[in-house]
């Protein structure tokens, strides 16, 4: 779960300075995330790679969302 302060700020469409604490812990959940759905999906018979997981769920993002994601303006995403 997020921090409420940090909740609030993605709520509010704030922007998070590429590298900052906040920004980086949130990247390192994705790829802890995205490493478990790897694991789970190939138990389940599905294999995919961390990229083709991390691509999926980028093009799943492109629609409308249920709620407010993080804003961070860098060239590594």
């Amino acid at each position: 779960a997020l921090a409420p302060q940090l909740a609030a700020r993605i709520d509010r469409g704030e922007h998070l300075s590429a590298g900052s604490p906040e920004e980086v812990e949130l990247r390192a959940a994705t790829v802890a995330a995205v490493d478990r759905l790897v694991e789970l999906l190939g138990k389940w018979g599905r294999p995919l790679r961390a990229f083709e997981v991390d691509w999926l769920l980028w093009h799943l993002s492109q629609g409308e969302l249920p709620f407010p994601h993080h804003r961070t303006l860098t060239v590594f995403y």
